[in-house]
């Protein structure tokens, strides 16, 4: 049980400490809203995309599970990318 902690704990803590620090350094006037704007393109346009894709693991599911589960994947992809330009479109306004 603790082992479950701790390991929580490792996934937990960096994210936490990330926000304090933006926090900190934006009370500090050392962030401004333009740098903020430029770091959260470079962020989800850039960073996240690339990490994602090295991240993914390298196993390939059995043909079968493919040929049943791809209309839930796909309809489950289509939804989401509905709702990330759903929401792009709402921000840019």
């Amino acid at each position: 049980m603790l082992d479950n902690f701790i390991y929580s704990l490792n996934a937990t803590i960096p994210v936490f400490l990330v926000i304090v620090l933006g926090w900190a350094l934006g009370r500090a006037k050392m962030l401004n809203a333009g740098f903020v704007e430029v770091a959260n393109k470079l962020t989800y346009s850039v960073t996240l995309p690339v990490m994602l894709f090295l991240k993914s693991p390298r196993w390939m599911p059995p043909l079968c599970w493919i040929c049943r589960f791809w209309p839930l994947v796909f309809g489950d992809d289509c939804l989401h990318l509905a709702h990330l330009g759903r929401g792009a479109l709402v921000y840019e306004r």
